[in-house]
């Protein structure tokens, strides 16, 4: 006798395209919540239900029953089944719309992120993160017995929280360090901000990779300093040309582990040649970590302050980048000798963290959230990445040079020597692509510099990825 059905089956029909049929699942069933289609409280059928309507494995439906549950947009209820989540999920709206939060009937002003841009866009997709699991632990640190966010907090950062993230960049990064190595910051800027303010006097240089952080090169001007552009190829920052030119440099600004914005890594030679720069000029590095949480590769690349026995690095992180970017909440590891000086800085500046946002982050991290978090970002990213290479170069009709798709939230096509720019550059206007243009630097004299686009595809859908890049793609091969 056929076993019968215990629940309806779903009107979404199974036609996943050449990705992985886990990643499908899981996209169509979050669609089918945020657009109303599944409604709140409605039950899921069974796992083995599913797997029997679309023909697939129960555990590829397991798996993304639980994925859709650690976001709050599922629910598991004991004896009964899996239901629609009507206290934590989004609440439902159009797909193509930011994600809404069922106490307030929208998305909170703190996560929301402007629409997507093909292909300018380098921002966290804030659509996957855990807005139910966020409001729980808010709630934990509320109904707890320490309000000492209430006071005034430690400007170097609740302590607790700074254990956490030592604990994050010992595993994860290869640093070896202690809370009191590390300052919170708000954000990427307010680190390079304490840095510059610290440790360079007005007139003093800087070694800044251009191209580079767009918003580096100002600050440092604003601060009376001298801004040193310092060529970028593919080995990344060229430490000898900077050496040339300015070997009396107080800072160097560089993003190793993934450059912005051509997305190559630093090498081996160049990061210990840069690290003999700054013991003999007795400077400083300052390692802009961005995008460094989310590597592609299986073997990982630790981060320019593992090898840092000088002391010489700052490194410095972001949880804006990784989270969400409203959260305001950094973080810098400060060689031993410059903790006082730093600190002193830190104060100086004025707070501007949040002390409850940091309680929460602290309970999201002991609590292992922010790995899980990590880890299933970086199978998000990396199915993008993917996406956005195989429709670009599918439609183009063939390879073309990319660098920097090891890891991150964009990476670097180089253009064909013959296309006609001005009118490839009009016709992406008109088909309403947003492309930021970037030139990779020559290695010597027999290399020829690269002229290319920054491809950021992080906050974008899959769909759009498809889309935008099949029409970049087909745009290349008509210029």
């Amino acid at each position: 006798m056929a076993r019968r059905a215990t629940s309806l089956p779903l009107g979404i029909a199974f036609a996943p395209p050449q990705r992985a049929k886990t990643r499908w699942v899981v996209d169509a069933l979050r669609i089918a919540i945020r657009e109303g289609r599944l409604s709140p409280g409605s039950q899921m059928p069974s796992t083995r239900d599913l797997a029997e309507q679309w023909a697939i494995s129960r555990g590829l439906v397991s798996a993304a029953y639980e994925e859709l549950s650690a976001e709050g947009l599922l629910e598991a209820r004991r004896g009964s089944g899996t239901y629609v989540s009507d206290r934590n999920g989004p609440k439902a709206v159009r797909a193509a719309e930011p994600i809404d939060d069922p106490d307030s009937g929208a998305l909170p002003d703190w996560i929301r992120v402007d629409p997507e841009r093909p292909f300018i866009s380098r921002e966290t997709d804030v659509a996957r993160f855990p807005v139910g699991l966020w409001k729980r632990l808010a709630n934990r640190v509320l109904s707890g017995a320490d309000f000492d966010f209430f006071y005034d907090p430690d400007p170097s950062g609740h302590h607790a929280l700074r254990q956490q993230v030592a604990r994050y960049l010992g595993f994860a990064r290869g640093i070896a360090c202690a809370a009191d190595d590390i300052l919170i910051t708000t954000g990427t800027r307010h680190s390079l901000d304490l840095c510059l303010r610290a440790l360079a006097a007005p007139g003093d240089a800087v070694w800044l990779e251009s191209p580079g952080y767009a918003g580096a090169e100002a600050l440092v001007r604003s601060l009376g300093l001298k801004a040193v552009p310092v060529p970028v190829d593919r080995q990344g920052l060229r430490v000898d040309h900077a050496a040339a030119v300015a070997p009396d440099a107080k800072l160097c600004l560089v993003t190793p582990s993934h450059q912005s914005p051509l997305g190559v890594r630093l090498g081996v030679e160049r990061r210990e040649a840069m690290l003999d720069w700054a013991c003999r000029a007795d400077s400083y590095i300052v390692e802009d970590d961005y995008d460094g949480e989310f590597a592609f590769e299986a073997v990982r690349f630790p981060a320019f302050k593992a090898m840092d026995s000088a002391d010489r690095i700052i490194h410095a992180g972001s949880f804006n980048k990784s989270l969400f970017p409203t959260l305001r909440v950094g973080y810098i590891v400060v060689p031993r000798s410059l903790r006082a000086r730093l600190r002193a800085a830190r104060a100086e500046t004025g707070r501007g963290n949040s002390a409850f946002d940091q309680h929460i982050l602290t309970h999201f991290m002991a609590d292992g959230h922010f790995a899980h978090h990590i880890r299933r970002m970086e199978r998000v990213y990396r199915d993008k990445s993917l996406a956005a290479q195989r429709a670009i170069q599918d439609a183009y009709g063939g390879p073309l040079p990319m660098l920097g798709t090891q890891g991150g939230f964009h990476f670097f096509l180089g253009l064909p020597a013959e296309l006609n720019r001005p009118v490839f550059r009009d016709a992406c206007r008109r088909a309403g692509l947003t492309l930021q243009t970037a030139a990779l630097a020559a290695s010597d004299e027999s290399d020829r510099p690269l002229q290319g686009l920054v491809i950021g595809y992080s906050s974008l859908t899959l769909d759009t990825i498809d889309r935008a890049g099949a029409r970049l793609g087909q745009l290349m091969r008509a210029a």
